[in-house]
């Protein structure tokens, strides 16, 4: 787990990274690039383990709709 020091240094990172991507290229980004990108890194950098099945499940079955993203405290799906 990050510090919230050590957090706030890598979504600064992300932010600047993203800024610096001409806004022509950024609309031709797909969602798989998206998520390689800057939806995954933002995540870990919040702490997540996106390699932990338990923490974390892709494309999971939530309330009847399908989310990209499963997010779990104690295995229990909280958004």
């Amino acid at each position: 787990m990050h510090s919230k020091e050590e957090a706030k240094q890598k979504v600064a990172q992300l932010v600047e990274k993203f800024k610096a991507i001409p806004e022509k290229e950024l609309l031709g980004f797909n969602e798989e690039q998206t998520k390689k990108y800057f939806i995954e890194p933002l995540f870990e950098a919040l702490g997540w383990d996106l390699s932990n099945h338990k923490e974390v499940t892709l494309e999971e079955n939530i309330s009847k709709t399908r989310a990209d993203y499963g997010f779990r405290l104690n295995e229990v799906p909280r958004f």
